[in-house]
């Protein structure tokens, strides 16, 4: 298992890239069966600091300075601020992710960034760049919000984009308002 900081979001994905663009991904599977971020570990942790960054816990805890953002020191702080914090193999596994679920994240990105490019036409002129990727990410096309526009007109657009999801919360959003705002009558 591979350890991290903020590698969720930023690292892990590149690495990922890499790996596959480079062609040795199965060599890299074969050694690495997982990552752990320490970014959302060492906030639960440590609860109540002003910065989160790397750079400011290293300063903090270790009471010093590194170069910040080079590949070495930052692996030889982060090794130092995890032996510090007497943190535990066992306490990161709680914010460890497999290799597939990054590979399927970034697929689903992919996905979220061609259906967001459905609205292209749309964007600026009757939505925004925001809505749209807000709508992409539930799974919509704009092919959806004309199908339930031309069904049911203004009053469609509004029951397809505040469908409740599993979690109570709106598909896109429940706002008649936002609605109008981002998506103008073409009729």
């Amino acid at each position: 298992m591979l350890v991290d900081y903020n590698c969720k979001l930023f690292d892990a994905r590149r690495l990922l890239n890499n790996m596959t663009n480079l062609t040795c991904y199965a060599a890299f599977r074969k050694c690495v069966s997982g990552l752990a971020d320490t970014l959302p570990f060492l906030g639960q942790k440590f609860p109540g600091l002003n910065r989160y960054s790397q750079q400011k816990l290293f300063e903090h805890f270790c009471k010093e300075q590194y170069n910040a953002h080079n590949a070495v020191d930052d692996v030889e702080s982060l090794h130092k601020l995890m032996t510090i914090s007497k943190v535990e193999k066992q306490d990161v596994l709680e914010f460890s992710f497999t290799v597939e679920a990054i590979a399927e994240n970034m697929k689903y990105d992919k996905m979220v960034k061609v259906d967001a490019e459905s609205f292209e036409d749309l964007e600026g002129k009757y939505m925004s760049a925001q809505m749209a990727v807000k709508c992409a990410q539930s799974g919509l096309k704009k092919c959806h919000l004309d199908f339930a526009f031309n069904r049911k007109g203004f009053r469609g657009l509004i029951d397809l984009l505040s469908q409740r999801r599993q979690d109570g919360s709106p598909r896109v959003t429940k706002t008649a308002d936002v609605i109008k705002k981002n998506w103008i009558l073409r009729k």
